[in-house]
């Protein structure tokens, strides 16, 4: 019972920045492209229940800034003339993908306490579902940007997260430094898709998200 007595509940905020880029799976292993990350913010309300000093379950949600720079392989293509203008135009061309989610993780964490400092790690799974999409495309000649609609990319994603951490107590909580890897685990890559890179459903495209945020954690209960 005694861990039970020292049940707390801590809500917070945090926010920090993320690199983000998509896994690309091909069916023909010749036939791929490169990714590169990408720069995002993210922004979350984490909460916490503490069932004794060193185990607990986090929740909460979260705004994230995901997606990918992707590298087509255009010389895969079996092109008449190399030299036409507008095929050398591809070779040079690259598109910026910026999904923004909503993000629910759940995770088991463990805690190591140190006096008044904490280190931690912490391994669940999250669910995420996209609110809003943008594809840049970056070439010689062009520099446009559209929006992604519905049917071109799944809205729902889900995966594993891992993470560590350190926390310091300060008043009615504590300060805390969070670092945390997400693997995507559905494949966002819509059969239907009209995306002009997407529109082949023999790939398997899962996001990749590293992140590290400062927050602070308030405790809003304790069982004595």
């Amino acid at each position: 019972m005694s861990q039970f007595i020292f049940a707390q509940i801590f809500i917070g905020g945090s926010a920090g920045l993320n690199a983000t880029r998509f896994n690309i799976q091909h069916e023909n292993k010749n036939d791929g492209s490169s990714t590169k990350y990408i720069n995002g913010l993210n922004i979350e309300v984490p909460v916490l229940f503490k069932f004794n000093k060193n185990i607990g379950i986090q929740s909460g949600i979260g705004y994230y800034n995901m997606g990918s720079k992707i590298y087509p392989n255009f010389t895969s293509y079996n092109v008449i003339d190399q030299n036409d203008p507008i095929y050398q135009s591809l070779l040079n061309t690259n598109y910026t993908y910026r999904l923004n989610y909503l993000s629910a993780p759940l995770t088991f964490n463990v805690f190591l306490p140190i006096n008044k400092f904490s280190i931690y790690a912490r391994a669940g799974m999250y669910a995420s579902y996209l609110i809003q999409g943008k594809i840049k495309e970056n070439s010689s000649q062009n520099q446009n940007t559209f929006d992604i609609k519905k049917e071109d990319i799944k809205q729902f994603d889900f995966g594993t997260v891992i993470g560590i951490g350190a926390s310091r107590n300060i008043g009615n909580g504590y300060i805390f430094l969070d670092a945390k890897y997400m693997i995507g685990l559905n494949n966002i890559n819509n059969p239907n898709s009209r995306l002009f890179y997407m529109y082949n459903n023999t790939q398997k495209i899962n996001n990749r998200d590293v992140s590290i945020n400062i927050g602070y954690m308030f405790r809003i209960s304790k069982n004595e």
